[in-house]
């Protein structure tokens, strides 16, 4: 798990103050990175939603978890799918307005 707590900055230098401030605390952070990752341990492969919908659901039963906005946990998916902590899993579902989504899923061991 280490790897997630090395992840980049989200803001750049050229950034304007206000995003840099905006950028959540790291550990912080990393906590999310964690509670994602176990989401898709638990339940298995999922979309963008279901991990924010799962997540939300989560935060009313575990004290330690971070409040944060509905979409949060998609943004930390995007940054573990960057680091090939998680992966396409080559299928979509469609999301409750109809759009389909991509379902993400934990890399076997021989795709990290």
């Amino acid at each position: 798990m280490s790897d997630v707590m090395t992840l980049p900055a989200r803001s750049r230098s050229t950034d304007p103050e206000t995003s840099v401030a905006a950028e959540p605390d790291a550990a912080v952070s990393s906590l999310l990175h964690y509670a994602v990752l176990e989401l898709f341990a638990e339940h298995g492969p999922m979309t963008d939603h279901e991990l924010n919908q799962l997540y939300v659901v989560r935060q009313g039963v575990e004290p330690w978890l971070p409040r944060v906005r509905f979409d949060t946990p998609r943004k930390r998916r995007s940054e573990l799918t960057a680091r090939r902590m998680l992966v396409d899993s080559g299928e979509t579902r469609k999301n409750p307005w109809g759009k389909r989504e991509v379902v993400w899923r934990l890399p076997e061991k021989e795709e990290k």
